[in-house]
């Protein structure tokens, strides 16, 4: 497909782990949704390559003696010597790019620090989540600043945007929120008919495990949980847990999609945040048709389109009781469930398929992508 406009080539950069997955792809396939709109641009004609930040096994003597000096909080937000020799091992491939997108904090707070020591005009995109989870120094802010005054930074959702503006000094000329999107061509309703268990998946720090186990134990309910998270033992005899994640364990993403169609409804409990926390899970689940019980903290990415009651059930954070009635309204309301599985399945195919995010992010590339040179390589 030609792009609507002069092609662009662009250089993702992932953190390791995602090329294997297109590598090991089964017939059907794999979501597009964690390669952040590389196979979407791809497919509309411009160069896309994908790369990843390997950090060393056995580091080398200098890559050693960095980490010695600059462990001690003198790096940017959630970067490290290993990531910054990684990207390292990558600029003479990502000078062929027009734009660079970093998929990850660290990765792009690396490529901003490697373009600023060797003044290198890197047009550089960061997509950024959960910076504002981690305690920062004045040192650490100071870099993150650094950072972020060098890249064009993209948010996952609104509720972290002024709190980067106001803690990192983020430009507001410089960032903006990009909602992100799922393979809605992946993730679809099926007529399988649905199990009677609850399903809950999810590995990041924000998960409140604590409140939905608190649930289970209240409940004549069966629930499975998908999850790296440790939790509290013993589990309660309703509970079903299965231990790991895509990139690590027994689970692939047919699989997973298998699991949200069989559930009678998926549950995304959340510990008070800005971040959009649950956000893939809780649209993959909407996508395959599954009423949602969702927390809804501060970091809830849409509120403007997405409607408690009828596209998904909110609660209150920590509000155990108040999560145990949602999942019986599913339950003994079987047409509420149906409407809601409808309502987000709709609402995910108009307003949050990867497509569309991937949409945007080639807005905000040809808006940064520098003119190449008559040589032939990118301005970078």
């Amino acid at each position: 497909m030609t792009p609507a406009g002069p092609a662009m080539r662009l250089a993702f950069v992932f953190a390791p782990g995602r090329l294997a997955r297109l590598r090991n792809a089964p017939p059907e396939g794999v979501p597009t949704e964690f390669f952040y709109g590389a196979l979407e641009l791809s497919r509309q004609g411009h160069p896309v390559e994908m790369l990843e930040a390997e950090v060393a096994e056995h580091p080398g003597f200098r890559e050693r003696l960095a980490q010695q000096f600059l462990s001690g909080g003198w790096l940017p937000p959630k970067t490290d010597v290993g990531t910054l020799a990684a990207v390292r091992r990558l600029l003479s491939r990502l000078r062929q790019a027009d734009v660079v997108v970093a998929t990850t904090s660290g990765i792009a707070f690396s490529i901003a620090l490697w373009a600023a020591v060797l003044r290198l005009p890197v047009p550089l995109v960061g997509i950024q989540a959960s910076l504002l989870n981690y305690r920062s120094s004045r040192t650490l802010r100071a870099w993150g600043r650094f950072g972020l005054r060098r890249m064009h930074t993209q948010l996952f959702g609104p509720g972290e945007l002024s709190g980067m503006q106001e803690i990192y000094g983020a430009p507001a000329d410089r960032i903006e929120v990009n909602r992100f999107g799922v393979d809605a061509r992946f993730w679809q309703p099926a007529t399988t008919v649905p199990h009677d268990y609850v399903l809950s998946v999810g590995n990041d720090a924000l998960r409140d495990y604590d409140a939905l186990l608190a649930v289970a134990r209240g409940s004549s309910r069966r629930f499975v949980i998908v999850t790296r998270r440790p939790l509290p033992e013993p589990l309660p005899p309703n509970v079903e847990l299965i231990r790991g994640s895509l990139t690590d364990g027994p689970l692939d993403d047919g699989r997973l999609r298998e699991l949200y169609r069989s559930a009678a409804c998926v549950v995304v409990p959340l510990k008070p945040g800005l971040q959009p926390s649950g956000q893939s899970v809780t649209l993959q689940a909407m996508a395959c048709g599954k009423p949602v019980i969702l927390t809804d903290t501060a970091g809830f990415w849409d509120r403007a389109h997405l409607a408690h009651g009828r596209h998904l059930l909110l609660t209150p954070p920590l509000d155990v009781p108040a999560m145990h009635a949602a999942i019986e309204r599913v339950f003994v309301e079987p047409e509420l469930g149906v409407a809601l599985g409808a309502a987000g399945c709709a609402y995910v195919q108009e307003h949050a398929d990867i497509r569309q995010f991937a949409a945007r992010l080639e807005v905000l590339c040809r808006r940064v992508a520098r003119p190449r040179s008559t040589a032939g390589g990118a301005c970078v």
